[in-house]
C-alpha cells in the first residue's frame, strides 16, 4: 500500500508504504522530468524542484525460498507549472504612416508555449498577426494609435498579457517647394 501527499513543487512527504510481513528489500526510485533516477526511503521528504512528470517505482521482494519474489509498482504523477510564462515585447513607440512595424516577442522561463498577437488600429478593426521566429509584422497604413496585445499562454494553462501602444503619425514635411526670389540692388 503506498500513498503520495501534497504534489507541489515544494518539499514534501512523498511516500508512505506498507509491506507485508516476509518483505525483505524495499526499494524506492524517483524518476525525475529530466530523467534523472534518485533512491529515497519510506517516509523520506523530497524537493519536486521542476514542473514535469515523475514516475515513481516501488520494488519489493520478499523471503520466498530459493529465489525471492519481486514485485513491481509504478506511478506516474504530473507537477502543475504555476508560474506565469516571462514575456518580452521590443517594439518602438513611433511610427510614419506606411512603415513596416516589426515586434519581437521572447519568452523566458517556458519552452512550450502559445502567442497571440493581435492589433487594434485606429479605426478599431483588429488584425492577428503570425510569426516568423517570433518576428511579428504589419503595416501601419493609417495615423493614429494601434494596440498591440500579446498573449503567451503555457501548456499548464499560465498566461501572461502585453499590451502596448504605438503612435503612427503622417509624414513629416521635409524642405519647401518653390523657388526662391532674390533681388540685387
Amino acid at each position: 500500500v503506498y500513498k503520495l501527499y501534497n504534489l507541489t513543487p515544494e518539499e514534501v512527504t512523498i511516500i508512505e508504504a506498507t509491506y507485508s510481513d516476509n518483505v525483505v528489500s524495499k526499494e524506492i526510485i524517483i524518476k525525475t522530468p529530466s530523467n534523472e533516477e534518485v533512491k529515497v526511503n519510506a517516509l523520506d521528504k523530497y524537493k519536486f524542484s521542476k514542473p514535469g512528470i515523475y514516475t515513481i517505482t516501488y520494488i519489493a521482494k520478499d523471503d520466498a525460498k530459493p529465489v525471492n519474489n519481486e514485485v513491481t509498482k509504478i506511478v506516474t504523477i504530473n507537477v502543475p507549472d504555476t508560474k506565469k510564462p516571462v514575456v518580452e515585447v521590443d517594439v518602438n513607440d513611433t511610427y510614419v504612416i506606411n512603415s513596416k512595424v516589426t515586434l519581437n516577442v521572447k519568452v523566458t522561463d517556458d519552452s512550450d508555449y502559445d502567442a497571440i498577437v493581435t492589433v487594434t488600429k485606429p479605426d478599431n478593426s483588429s488584425i492577428k498577426l503570425t510569426s516568423s521566429n517570433n518576428n511579428y509584422e504589419f503595416e501601419a497604413t493609417t495615423a493614429g494609435k494601434y494596440t498591440v496585445k500579446v498573449v503567451v499562454e503555457d501548456i499548464y494553462g499560465n498566461k501572461e498579457i502585453i499590451t502596448k501602444e504605438i503612435t503612427v503619425n503622417e509624414e513629416s514635411k521635409k524642405g519647401c517647394k518653390g523657388e526662391i526670389a532674390t533681388t540685387m540692388s
